[in-house]
C-alpha cells in the first residue's frame, strides 16, 4: 500500500461513464463497531479480507449458506459505521470510519495484514461507512463528510492520488455507494432533499448528478446495486421498511417492485447483494436485529432468518472462489459467516484469538 500515517486504507471503486445510467443508490447508517487488533482467523479455503482493526472478516465454505460467525477485533478502537472490503492487486483492502472521524485502511495479501493507517491529507471529518470499487486499474474509495460532501481518492498500487470532492449542487446526508457497469463507474448518493441521485465516470470526466427515479421516495438508507445476467439490480429499503428492487437494462429502469415473498419483519439499513454460483444473493437487516436472506436464479426464494445480533448494514463478499457475509453485531463487535450453498448463512461463532 502507499504511504499513509495511521490506520488502514482501502482502495476506491470505479465510477461509471456517462451515458445510460442506473438510478442512484445510497444509504445512511449510524453504525458502531468495536475495533481492535485481532489475529487473522484461519479459514478453510480462502480468507476474506474484510476487517475491523486488522482482522480478516470472512471466509467461506460451501455447504450451508453462510456458516458460523466469527468475532473480529477487540475494543481498542471504535468505528461509527460498518467497514468496507474490496480486492485489488492480489490483496484485500478494508476501509472503515473511526469514531474520531478519520478514515482507516489496511490490506491483507493472503499471508499477513499491513499496518493500519490513515491519510494525512484527509479533507474533513468523515461520517458513515465508506465505499470502494476497482475501475480502470485503480481502486477508488469514497467517504461522506459531515459537511454534506462526498470525497474520493484513488490508489494505483503504489500511491494515492489525493482527496477530491465529488462536485455537485446537492448536500448529502447518507453514505455513498459506487459500482461499475457497462465500462463506467457509477456513484450514488441520497441527498438532503430526500431524492436519490447518481452520476457516472468514464475514466476521463464525470457526468452530472441526476435523479435516479422521480417516482421513488427513498428511505433513510443507502441502496445497493449489482450486475446480474446483463442487467443492473438495485436493492433498497422503502420508507415503510419494505425491501424493494429495481432493474436497469442499459436503457432505463423497470421501476421499484416488491420481492416475491413478503418479508418477515420491517427492514432497515443498506442491503447487501452479491452474485455467486450463478445466483443473486441478498441480505437485509431487520428492525428486530435479525438478518434475512433470499436468493434469485430466475425466481426469488423465500426469506431465511439468519439469526439475531445484527446491527447496521450486512456485507457479502467473495475471495478465492468462496463467499462471505460480514456484519457488525448489536454487541459492537464485527463478525463473519461463511456461505454454504443452500440457503443462507449458518450460526455464528466467536473468534477467540484477538492477537494481531
Amino acid at each position: 500500500m502507499g504511504s499513509g500515517s495511521r490506520r488502514r486504507e482501502r482502495a476506491p471503486r470505479r465510477t461509471r461513464a456517462a451515458g445510460s445510467r442506473p438510478a442512484g443508490l445510497v444509504h445512511e447508517r449510524p453504525a458502531r463497531a468495536g475495533r481492535g487488533r485481532g489475529g487473522s482467523p484461519e479459514l478453510t479455503g480462502c480468507l476474506l479480507a474484510l476487517t475491523l482493526g486488522g482482522v480478516p472478516l470472512a471466509a467461506v465454505a460451501q455447504s450451508l449458506a453462510f456458516d458460523g460467525a466469527v468475532r473480529i477485533g477487540g475494543a481498542e478502537y471504535e468505528y461509527v459505521a460498518a467497514p468496507y472490503a474490496a480486492p485489488y492487486d492480489d490483496a484485500v483492502h478494508t476501509y472503515a470510519t473511526g469514531k474520531d472521524g478519520k478514515g482507516d485502511y489496511a490490506a491483507y495479501d493472503g499471508a499477513e495484514w499491513s499496518s493500519s493507517r490513515g491519510w494525512d491529507d484527509q479533507s474533513t471529518d468523515y461520517a458513515w461507512e465508506p465505499s470502494a470499487v476497482e475501475y480502470d486499474g485503480k481502486q477508488y474509495v469514497y467517504y461522506g463528510g459531515y459537511d454534506g460532501t462526498y470525497y474520493g481518492n484513488a490508489y494505483d498500487g503504489s500511491s494515492w492520488s489525493g482527496w477530491q470532492a465529488v462536485e455537485g449542487d446537492y448536500e448529502f446526508k447518507q453514505a455513498s455507494y459506487a459500482n461499475t457497469y457497462d465500462d463506467a463507474l457509477y456513484f450514488y448518493g441520497a441527498a438532503a432533499d430526500g431524492a436519490l441521485y447518481d452520476k457516472s465516470y468514464d475514466g476521463d470526466a464525470w457526468g452530472d448528478w441526476a435523479a435516479a427515479n422521480d417516482a421513488y421516495a427513498t428511505g433513510a438508507y443507502q441502496p445497493y446495486a449489482v450486475g446480474y445476467k446483463g442487467d443492473l439490480y438495485a436493492d433498497a429499503v422503502a420508507k415503510d421498511g419494505t425491501p424493494t428492487y429495481n432493474v436497469f437494462d442499459g436503457q432505463g429502469w423497470s421501476g421499484w417492485r416488491d420481492y416475491e415473498y413478503a418479508p418477515p419483519a420491517k427492514y432497515q439499513y443498506q442491503p447487501s447483494a452479491y452474485v455467486y454460483d450463478g445466483a443473486q444473493h441478498v441480505v437485509y437487516t431487520g428492525d428486530d436485529d435479525h438478518a434475512y436472506y433470499a436468493s434469485y436464479d430466475g425466481a426469488w426464494s423465500g426469506w431465511q432468518d439468519l439469526g439475531d445480533n445484527y446491527a447496521y448494514d450486512p456485507y457479502q463478499y467473495e475471495d478465492d472462489g468462496n463467499a462471505y457475509l460480514t456484519y457488525t453485531g448489536e454487541d459492537g463487535y464485527a463478525y463473519y459467516k461463511a456461505y454454504g450453498g443452500d440457503g443462507g448463512y449458518d450460526e455464528k461463532e466467536e473468534k477467540e484469538d484477538d492477537g494481531y
